[in-house]
């Protein structure tokens, strides 16, 4: 009885929890397609700028580079009203950012060459990259 009753509370939650990319279904094989887009990593535009989405299965592109050392604009937006990439987190760089359905939000951000700056959902589950490539 506690059990099945235990089962009925904790079901709805894992279901409710946002990930990147996968599935907590026990019958869900692996999805290879997070690979396959962080493989494709996005470059900015002429302005400086990268569209970032915030979908249901995280941050699209998953892994942006740039060259190190230039400031760089993502442009977020969110795409789905039930997803958990409600917000915008730079845990390192101390940046919390609202993300309103359908509007965009800018962030500014500055990474080293060699270095990489981790963003991602407030729950800590949609995590993505902009890496900052050696100049050349």
């Amino acid at each position: 009885m506690k059990l099945r009753l235990l089962a009925a509370f904790a079901l709805p939650l894992a279901v409710a929890a946002c990930s990147q990319g996968g599935s907590h279904d026990a019958h869900a094989a692996p999805a290879p397609a997070p690979a396959a887009k962080a493989a494709a990593a996005a470059k900015p535009d002429a302005d400086g700028k990268i569209a970032v989405h915030a979908t249901k299965e995280g941050f699209e592109p998953s892994r942006i580079e740039v060259e190190g050392g230039k400031p760089v604009t993502l442009v977020f937006t969110r795409d789905v009203e039930k997803t958990c990439m409600t917000g915008v987190v730079f845990p390192d760089l101390k940046i919390e950012k609202d993300l309103p359905l359908g509007q965009a939000v800018e962030v500014t951000v500055t990474p080293e060459a060699g270095g990489t700056v981790h963003f991602q959902c407030p729950m800590g589950m949609g995590k993505s990259t902009v890496v900052g490539l050696p100049k050349a």
